[in-house]
């Protein structure tokens, strides 16, 4: 499958450079509300009904690779224009996983993603799209604007029991001030880049908060360690002829 990009979704140079200088840029719809209860049920098979056989340790960070509704939402055009505005038409899908936190689901800490991630050189823009309504009750990402521009060390968190990462940005590095909670309906998301600072509480509400991350990297980037054999990376654009990553036929 191949993505058609439309340019009707491209970025403006204003939100271009909003980007570089913030690290996100959104909220924007992916798919509209009426359209998109069809898709929650989808998610929500392959979560927890029908299509949970999937759930293996090799599929969790790569949902698109077995189900062809999540490659379509993850090429959608809403979302593929607004990438390559800020990527170039190289860029790459990489990966897709859920994030869910049911209530009373675990604080995430503090973090900048590059730090997790086998790529080299680590340019990565992630949508994260609203699978349900998400707002401060239910433990919405929060971002600090700018603090994209330092890369932070990271150090160990894996022996506190309220926190549901092995690591987190050291704390001695950087204020918590200025913080932005990205509320959104579902079926809408922001992007943001791999250092920009992003966390949210533990989920105190009766709601369930479930994300989905949908990853996309630059042309020039190369995936140095592959989730699984199967694993293969999809255009978002022209075709991607560095030949440094594998890629979708």
């Amino acid at each position: 499958m191949k993505t058609q990009l439309t340019r009707e979704h491209a970025l403006t140079l204003d939100e271009i450079k909003f980007f570089h200088q913030n690290g996100y840029l959104g909220p924007f719809t992916l798919i509209e509300s009426e359209d998109f209860k069809r898709v929650q049920n989808h998610l929500e098979d392959i979560l927890f009904g029908k299509n949970k056989k999937n759930n293996g340790k090799e599929n969790v960070h790569n949902r698109h690779l077995i189900d062809d509704v999540m490659l379509d939402i993850s090429l959608k055009s809403t979302l593929a224009d607004r990438i390559t505005s800020l990527l170039g038409d190289d860029a790459l899908l990489w990966r897709t996983n859920f994030f869910n936190k049911d209530p009373g689901g675990k604080e995430i800490p503090w973090h900048q993603d590059y730090n997790y991630w086998p790529l080299e050189p680590s340019i990565v823009v992630s949508a994260w799209v609203a699978c349900d309504d998400v707002d401060t009750e239910n433990s919405c990402v929060q971002i600090i604007p700018q603090s994209h521009r330092k890369i932070l060390p990271h150090i160990s968190c894996i022996d506190d029991k309220g926190l549901n990462f092995g690591e987190k940005a050291d704390p001695t590095y950087f204020q918590v001030e200025n913080v932005i909670n990205m509320e959104l309906k579902a079926g809408q998301f922001f992007l943001f880049n791999e250092r920009l600072l992003h966390h949210s509480f533990t989920n105190t509400s009766n709601r369930r908060r479930l994300g989905l991350a949908i990853r996309s990297i630059a042309g020039i980037t190369e995936v140095m360690d592959y989730d699984s054999k199967g694993h293969v990376l999809y255009p978002l654009g022209k075709a991607n002829d560095m030949g440094i990553n594998k890629l979708a036929l």
